[in-house]
């Protein structure tokens, strides 16, 4: 394991904002930590940092202890050889992408030959070769976000700590710049601890993801683990849509429901229809006098019906 976390406690005044955690890291893999605002991830993040000295428990980082509330030992942001990437950027806007790149390096007064060639690299690696002259303002949102990366690789830390750093970008920057940085932590052999609200961008960048909830982790496992296998409703409702029968005591995906006009298990009438290009999602309300309740189907744009048809679900 690269990091391991034992019962980690921080709060501040009466809130307990991480709630005796336990989490190992594995070496070279992407761990996102999902959850909603507020539910602690951010503290938990900057406790491995060293920016929030926690309460209770230890931490360690490669096999040395970088924290321990019973041993004494606070271990500095600057000696966990760790990196952080924040949600604002936190670029210089006065420094041009070559100086901003170049910071953590100056300070620990590398030569200048050193700095100049390892900013060429890391600039390669992001792909923002020939922007070394330019200031964060010229840049796009994706652009800078590449450059804090840069600045965030260029001291080859062990673990790279993600803090909410896709949240200001659009739809398809998010998905663009989840790829790139697929793409780097394989190139670099990069451990990565990433946080993150939304469970889409957690799915399609991690390998495992832990959710958290009021300072706790529920549940850590592969994407698929948690999405088919969701340990309770919290988790079921946080990661993707789900459907819950109550009379039934069942937990259903929109897309494991099937429409049809003929026969099936419950009827029920179209109240909405949204169109999302390779689905149709479908808002029903059930016709069964016991159970009014509306749910959620998920289909293939093939299977079109519209508002106020009365249809039959199967599952």
């Amino acid at each position: 394991m690269l990091a391991e976390i034992k019962n980690l406690k921080k709060k501040f005044k009466e809130v307990t904002a991480v709630d005796s955690i336990n989490l190992k890291v594995k070496s070279g893999e992407i761990l996102a930590i999902l959850g909603p605002s507020g539910c602690g991830k951010s503290t938990l993040l900057q406790s491995i940092a060293g920016l929030e000295k926690p309460d209770q428990g230890e931490i360690k980082i490669n096999n040395n202890l970088v924290y321990s509330k019973e041993k004494n030992i606070f271990l500095a942001p600057d000696k966990r050889k760790i990196s952080l990437v924040f949600q604002s950027y936190a670029l210089w806007p006065h420094y041009n992408i070559f100086d901003n790149i170049a910071y953590p390096l100056k300070v620990r007064k590398k030569s200048k030959s050193i700095i100049k060639n390892k900013v060429k690299s890391v600039l390669d690696l992001v792909k923002l070769k020939g922007t070394e002259k330019r200031y964060p303002f010229e840049l796009s949102g994706g652009e800078q976000q590449r450059v804090a990366l840069a600045r965030a690789l260029i001291m080859k830390p062990q673990i790279l700590l993600m803090d909410e750093p896709l949240s200001n970008l659009d739809a398809k920057l998010r998905e663009d710049m989840q790829s790139e940085i697929k793409r780097i932590q394989r190139q670099m052999d990069l451990t990565i601890i990433h946080v993150t609200h939304n469970q889409k961008e957690a799915m399609g960048l991690a390998d495992r993801i832990s959710i958290m909830k009021k300072g706790k982790i529920i549940q850590t496992g592969k994407a698929e683990e948690i999405y088919c296998n969701p340990c309770n409703k919290f988790v079921a409702n946080f990661v993707g849509k789900i459907n819950i029968f109550e009379d039934e005591n069942l937990l259903l995906r929109p897309e494991k429901i099937s429409i049809n006009c003929k026969t099936g298990k419950k009827n029920a009438e179209i109240i909405e229809r949204i169109f999302l290009g390779n689905i149709i999602e479908y808002k029903l309300r059930l016709a069964d006098k016991k159970n009014r309740q509306n749910i959620i189907v998920q289909t293939s744009p093939e299977e079109n019906y519209d508002i106020g048809d009365k249809v039959v679900i199967n599952y």
